[in-house]
């Protein structure tokens, strides 16, 4: 299972419903068949909303999602961000107290991989 941040940008399909999705940490949108008509009409509120998915995926060698089947979506609601990163620096064994300016720090990381 795999876990992405992403946006709803579609869903349809008449036999199969698939939604259709673009994220950050991803270098194309992807597709991921759903379980069944009704569940297409639950996620439709979300559209163009920021979620947190969870999804059985296929990868080809590149990485590139070729295909997968969506298992949960929470919606992401604003305000969250830094929780979620208070999370991620927990998990990562660090204390998010350590940083005085989040979006400093996360710019110099990113200095750091360029």
């Amino acid at each position: 299972m795999t876990t992405i941040r992403a946006t709803l940008v579609a869903i349809g399909g008449i036999g199969h419903p698939t939604a259709r999705f673009v994220s950050k940490s991803e270098d194309r949108t992807f597709a991921l068949r759903l379980e069944s008509h009704a569940t297409a009409q639950q996620l439709a509120r979300f559209i163009y909303g920021e979620l947190e998915i969870v999804a059985e995926v296929q990868r080809n060698e590149e990485g590139v999602i070729l295909s997968g089947n969506l298992s949960e979506v929470r919606e992401v609601l604003r305000g969250e961000a830094m929780a979620a990163w208070t999370e991620w620096y927990a998990r990562a064994g660090f204390s998010s107290d350590e940083v005085e300016d989040l979006e400093a720090a996360l710019c110099h990381f990113e200095e750091d991989f360029r």
